[in-house]
């Protein structure tokens, strides 16, 4: 993000992005993030709580974008609604004590590991 200007919503969504590629590698192996190859997350509770810390964060920052020239252009407002949107209901499943909600017999933090290896580069 600029140091010389407020981030608008849609460099809110780039640095949540970035951020949380950095707390789940695997996730950042499927985007094609070279610095996520051959590293693992954090799937215990305290790496939850920190996914959750970061959509928190990322929350606030949106509100602060969100009053910022230029945010009430389509584009930025759209952004923002869907940001807003998922890192919301995503804090109610955490809040809740749901974080393995998600988890089925196909998806797994071990079925994601074993996946990203497919994916990774040799």
């Amino acid at each position: 993000m600029s140091q010389t200007k407020k981030p608008l919503p849609r460099e809110v969504a780039d640095a949540y992005v970035d951020d949380l590629t950095a707390l789940d590698p695997v996730l950042g192996t499927y985007l094609g993030v070279p610095e996520s190859y051959g590293r693992l997350p954090d799937t215990s509770p305290a790496g939850q709580e920190a996914v959750a810390e970061l959509a928190r964060v990322t929350l606030a920052r949106l509100d602060e974008a969100e009053r910022q020239p230029g945010a009430d252009s389509d584009i930025e407002r759209r952004c923002g609604r869907l940001l807003r949107e998922r890192l919301t209901a995503e804090l109610a499943v955490h809040d809740a004590g749901e974080g393995l909600r998600a988890v089925g017999n196909l998806h797994t933090p071990v079925h994601s590991v074993r996946q990203v290896f497919t994916l990774t580069p040799t």
